[in-house]
């Protein structure tokens, strides 16, 4: 028997469900949609939408766990001489290329989830799956878990970023906004500047500031 046949027969029944999903969410929104009226619109029994996915939030979650193993692999190829930064980057991309391939899909699903509060919560549960995932595969590397949480966090903060930007139209590209929600991260904390020598007075300062003078002598000073 020819498995690769059954196999895209899966698929595409897969993809009719979802699809059809996402349709009668857009339209009715998610609260009013029943399984029921998913295997309506997809032309297929409601046992056979169960087999697929178990609820309706499985329909806009259903793919966490791929990606989250798409992550974890791009990670693990990365040359262990390769900066944590870089390969942070490298690996976030080759996400967003797989999402973006599916693009229309996902952002339909990610309207839906960002016009239903219920979804939200859920959300934020996948969002700290992947903050864990990542800090488990740098500890991995050898980088200090305070460290490792603090990327982890970023890059998934970086992430969502990006993802919006994309379903509100401020960006186009999905793995270009990746890149450059990373790159902005860079700018937004400076280190502190030094104390300046002699007291905390810049070698420089004169003792006027700028628009008058500096401050009064002191009593019995000449001035």
């Amino acid at each position: 028997m020819n498995t690769g046949w059954r196999e895209e027969k899966k698929q595409r029944t897969r993809d009719a469900i979802v699809d059809a999903a996402l349709a009668l969410f857009a339209r009715d929104g998610y609260d009013a949609v029943t399984m029921a009226d998913v295997a309506r619109a997809a032309g297929v029994g409601e046992r056979t939408v169960y087999r697929y996915v178990a609820d309706k939030e499985d329909i806009l979650f259903a793919d966490d766990a791929a990606m989250r193993a798409a992550l974890a692999d791009s990670l693990r190829a990365q040359p262990r001489d390769r900066s944590v930064p870089e390969a942070l980057r490298v690996a976030a991309r080759e996400v967003a290329s797989v999402l973006a391939a599916d693009w229309p899909r996902f952002a339909a699903r990610g309207a839906v989830i960002a016009a239903t509060p219920a979804l939200q919560a859920r959300e934020r549960l996948k969002q700290d799956g992947w903050r864990y995932l990542v800090a488990a595969e740098l500890s991995a590397r050898g980088v200090p878990p305070e460290r490792a949480r603090l990327h982890g966090a970023v890059v998934v903060a970086c992430f969502a970023e990006a993802l919006t930007r994309c379903l509100d139209g401020t960006a186009d590209d999905l793995p270009t906004a990746i890149s450059a929600t990373l790159g902005e991260v860079g700018g937004l904390v400076t280190p502190e500047a030094p104390p300046a020598p002699d007291g905390g007075r810049d070698p420089g300062e004169t003792g006027v500031r700028p628009g008058g003078p500096g401050p009064p002598p002191a009593a019995g000073s000449t001035p």
